[in-house]
């Protein structure tokens, strides 16, 4: 009876536990995100808020545009008009480019990217990565990349 008792005890923690670092993911995407968009506490929850707040900077941004290999480096150019950007990556990463300037050329993209910083879903949990974007946004193929742009 004891030992039933201990592996209750176990399962109640570690599904408590679980359940704690769940609704700490909302939280990490709304830290990153707090100087561009203010979100109300109840849009973003659960296990997909970079999917919410996708539909969250598309209703707010000043402008969209779908980001591919033959258009990376005008929309980049473009960048430069307003004060803050941020790119989603499917529904997986959530970039904040921090330095236009500050940029490395990719030969995969064909173009200089910027510095950001970036939450990469992985395994159920975000990772929080700073560096180039390039290094964030992957190889071009067909995965949707937008990038939203507020004045």
């Amino acid at each position: 009876m004891k030992q039933f008792s201990t592996l209750l005890l176990f399962i109640a923690i570690l599904t408590f536990s679980i359940s704690c670092s769940q609704n700490k993911k909302p939280e990490k995407v709304k830290k990153l995100v707090n100087d561009i968009i203010q979100i109300e506490p109840d849009k973003l929850s659960g296990t997909e808020p970079i999917t919410q707040l996708d539909k969250i900077a598309a209703e707010k941004a000043d402008k969209t545009i779908m980001i591919y290999k033959e258009n990376i480096a005008q929309s980049l150019e473009e960048a430069h008009n307003y004060n803050k950007i941020l790119i989603v990556v499917g529904t997986h990463t959530l970039i904040k480019i921090v330095n236009l300037d500050d940029c490395q050329k990719s030969n995969a993209w064909g173009t200089c990217m910027p510095k950001g910083i970036a939450l990469i879903q992985k395994s159920g949990s975000f990772e929080k990565e700073t560096g180039y974007i390039n290094n964030f946004i992957g190889m071009p193929d067909g995965q949707t990349r937008k990038m939203y742009l507020f004045k």
